[in-house]
């Protein structure tokens, strides 16, 4: 159960700072780009950081140094994420982390009727839009 929960946070966490970047203000509450605004250093940006090189990099790094970012720096740091193509690994490695927590319940001892509960649960993290 350790390792399932281990897997189910990890899912849930990179799902939700994906819908803290490109989430749907109607659905989430938070406003596209808004992780970014606020300089957080959530799995897009950590992803982008790591990957990016040369232009891309410098241009990352001069907007997470500002005080302030503005609506011009969202939209650089998010064209970049796209380029770099965040949103896919971002969403490969959420599944990922929710095949391993669905793995780790084949072998679990609990009641089936537990298990599908529990199942329903990471397919639900999986896709949620809020």
């Amino acid at each position: 159960m350790h390792s399932f929960g281990s897997h189910l946070g990890y899912a849930f966490q990179i799902r939700d700072d994906y819908l803290g970047v490109w989430g749907e203000k109607t659905q989430t509450g938070k406003s596209v780009g808004g992780d970014i605004r606020r300089k957080k250093n959530s799995f897009p940006i950590v992803y982008a950081m790591s990957t990016s090189t040369g232009r891309d990099r410098k241009a990352l790094n001069d907007a997470y140094k500002k005080q302030e970012l503005s609506s011009q720096d969202i939209q650089t740091v998010l064209k970049i994420m796209e380029k770099l193509n965040v949103p896919t690994a971002a969403n490969a490695l959420a599944a990922e982390q929710c095949e391993a927590a669905l793995a780790t319940l084949e072998t679990a001892r609990v009641e089936s009727s537990v298990k599908n509960e529990m199942e329903d649960l990471v397919k639900f993290l999986m896709t949620r839009e809020y």
